[in-house]
Formats: C-alpha cells, structure tokens, sequence
C-alpha cells in the first residue's frame, strides 16, 4: 500500500513541476480537440489557437479520462493486479480519492484551450494563409501520449499541429476502446514467447497512425 501511494505522489509531483514546462511568451496560444476515427482509435489535435479568443474557451483538460483514470493505468503497471478484482476496484477509488482533493489547476493545460479557433496567419508571399507543420506522435511502450500534454502544448504555441493517439495494441498503461471496454498494458509471456508478439504490435500501429494520417 505505501509503495502505491509513494508512486502516485510521485507522478503528481512531476505533473506540478511539467506545468510550468509551456510558460513565458509565445507567438500563439495553444488549442486541443478530440477525435474518434470510427473503428479505431480516438486522438487528439493541439494546435496553434487564436491568442485573442482563446481565452475564452474552458481549459484543455490534460487527460482525456481524467487525471485518475492515467494515475490507475501507471500504478496498474508498477503492481499487475487483477484490475477486474476487488483489488482492481480498490486502486481506481485510491486514485480518484487523492486526486479528489487536488486543486483543480491541476487537471487542466496551462495556455491551452478547448475547441479554441485555430489561429490564421497572412501569407503574404502566397496571397492566402499560411499553412503550419504537422506531427504525428506515436508514444513508447506503457505510455498514452496524453502526458506529454505540456511539451505539445508548447510545440503548439511555437506555430506546429501535434496529433497524437493511444495505441490500442496492448502496448499503452491504460485505453478505452471504441465500445467503452478499458485495454491495460500486455506483458509479453516470457515462459511461452511468441517471436510475433512486437511485429503484430507494430503492425497495428502502422495502421492506426495511417489511420489518423488520413
């Protein structure tokens, strides 16, 4: 239990020090907006956002399921317990508790707006507007993307578009599918290893990014 509680402390405290990773001066500000590819994956856009009516949309939250929701996925890869046993139950209330009382600033993306209209820039070379570069994020092995939030919001301000997903590969901490079930991470079995376990991993990435790409 103390080393449970011990590793959630120390995620959050890396979450309050990353919050100020996007501060000073930028060009934008920054915008986020969520998608569902049908049959897929669900992803989201951060992008550079119009700094003059940006402010007025509610912040982006930093997780699309809530702070929680990232805390159980993370802690669930520190112990492997059977998250649809009562120990499962147990740690999804643990989280939600703690982050119960945590203050609200926390849960959001600072300089990052919800749904904010993208920003225009005058291309006058062009005669038209110009156009910003785009990057697709895939993330690593127990990530969801979601937590590097602060870096994309950045990028964002600086004139880039991130899109970024959660692979539903078994290779993320934590994602809900398209019909609501929840995917944790799958550890390869060692014991038994099947040398096709990261190529089909891989495989499905391809498909979802092309996914997304498109």
């Amino acid at each position: 239990f103390a080393y449970i509680v011990a590793y959630i402390i120390w995620s959050l405290d890396i979450m309050r020090s990353m919050r100020r990773f996007s501060a000073g001066e930028k060009k934008y500000a920054a915008g986020v907006r969520e998608f569902r590819i049908p049959g897929s994956v669900a992803y989201r856009v951060f992008y550079p956002a119009n700094t003059q009516q940006a402010s007025k949309f509610k912040g982006g939250n930093w997780f699309r399921e809530g702070t929680s929701s990232f805390l159980t996925g993370y802690v669930y890869l520190a112990i492997a317990i059977d998250m649809e046993s009562i120990w499962g139950t147990v740690l999804e209330g643990l989280c939600f508790t703690i982050c119960f009382f945590l203050p609200p600033t926390w849960f959001t993306i600072p300089y990052c707006y919800k749904d904010a209209p993208l920003a225009q820039q005058a291309d006058e070379e062009k005669k038209g507007f110009h156009t910003f570069p785009l990057v697709l994020f895939s993330h690593g092995l127990t990530g969801t993307g979601e937590e590097h939030a602060m870096f994309f919001t950045d990028l964002a301000r600086r004139g880039v578009v991130v899109a970024i997903l959660t692979h539903q590969d078994g290779s993320s901490s934590r994602v809900r599918k398209e019909d609501g079930s929840l995917l944790y991470y799958r550890k390869p079995n060692f014991k038994n290893y099947s040398m096709d376990f990261r190529p089909n991993q891989i495989k499905i990435r391809q498909e979802e990014m092309e996914a997304m790409r498109n």
